[in-house]
């Protein structure tokens, strides 16, 4: 003989907490409240009478004809300048090339003509012993701010862009900050570097720097003495390659830099180089320095002897006519 089931408890309704009744919500009320008042209220309107009806349809048509109409012609306008926008873009573009090139050829010409006063001055002091010691001390001079033409071994330091940021997902460009583009301010933190390591003279992508030399961030390019330059940067230091090679890399620069290259994939190497050759910067104006002019000796005084400049020029290496800061 069993025993009857006891009979089932009486169902009671589950007790949502707040997420849970939101839910809830979402899932049996599809509808936004606003959109069922809206509903209800048209229900018990009734059909809108057929002259309304019209008069609304006709209405959509024209704005939807108006929008379709100024669409239009903006196409058709931009389509029509198009040509003038690209021939414009064109012409810019040739004036620039044209205007570099007679940059670099005025660069030349003056290069040849800063050659050829060299030649006469020298050819003019040779004549005696002090004119000859002159000559060279003006070489050595030259050659130390960048206005004289050096040769000699060195390192070569390139600095470059690493690749640019790309979307993970459609593997497009982004207009993300992008780390491993190189600013004005790398340059000048390897520029200094090399400066402290000992080099006599610095070259970036062929610009010799002077000490009145700037390098500046313009839109996307670096100038360096207004001079555009382009990625990957080549340095070219004339000076003891072994000191140097020995001392930047040793930097905090150079660690930074290698950091740089592991974490971005930037372009960085340091290399030896048995010779490099520096041409001269352009001579800096000067607005404001003036040479003194000598004071008149009082009367009866004697003559002051002879000045001698404090200054040492160490005699330049067979290999290299000068170098200096």
């Amino acid at each position: 003989m069993t025993t009857p089931d006891p009979p089932p408890p009486p169902w009671r309704p589950p007790v949502f907490g707040p997420g849970q009744a939101m839910l809830a919500e979402l899932m049996n009320n599809h509808l936004d409240p606003g959109y069922v008042a809206a509903k209800e209220a048209r229900d018990r309107r009734g059909p809108l009478p057929p002259g309304r009806l019209r008069v609304r349809r006709s209405i959509t048509a024209l704005t939807l004809a108006v929008i379709g109409v100024v669409l239009a012609t903006a196409f058709l306008q931009a389509v029509a300048h198009a040509p003038d926008a690209a021939k414009a873009n064109a012409g810019l573009v040739s004036d620039v090339k044209n205007r570099s090139a007679q940059t670099d050829q005025l660069q030349r010409r003056a290069e040849q003509l800063r050659e050829q006063v060299a030649r006469e001055r020298e050819a003019a002091l040779a004549s005696t012993e002090a004119g000859a010691q002159t000559a060279t001390d003006l070489r050595d001079l030259e050659a130390s701010v960048g206005v004289g033409p050096v040769a000699g071994p060195g390192i070569v330091v390139t600095a470059g862009d690493g690749p640019e940021p790309r979307d993970p997902v459609t593997g497009e460009l982004t207009n993300a900050a992008d780390p491993a583009r190189l600013l004005d301010r790398d340059l000048q933190e390897l520029v200094n570097a090399l400066w402290e390591s000992g080099a006599e003279a610095i070259a970036i992508d062929g610009q010799r720097l002077t000490p009145t030399s700037t390098i500046r961030l313009a839109g996307d390019a670096i100038l360096v003495d207004l001079r555009p330059v382009s990625t990957p940067y080549k340095i070219q230091v004339v000076g003891d390659p072994l000191t140097m090679d020995d001392h930047f890399n040793g930097s905090e620069v150079a660690d930074r830099f290698r950091a740089y290259k592991s974490r971005y994939a930037i372009v960085f190497s340091v290399a030896s180089a048995s010779r490099i050759a520096l041409a001269a910067a352009t001579a800096p104006v000067l607005r404001y320095a003036r040479a003194p002019s000598p004071s008149p000796a009082p009367p009866g005084s004697r003559s002051p002897a002879p000045h001698r400049s404090s200054i040492t020029h160490r005699p330049a290496a067979p290999s290299s006519p000068g170098g200096g800061r």
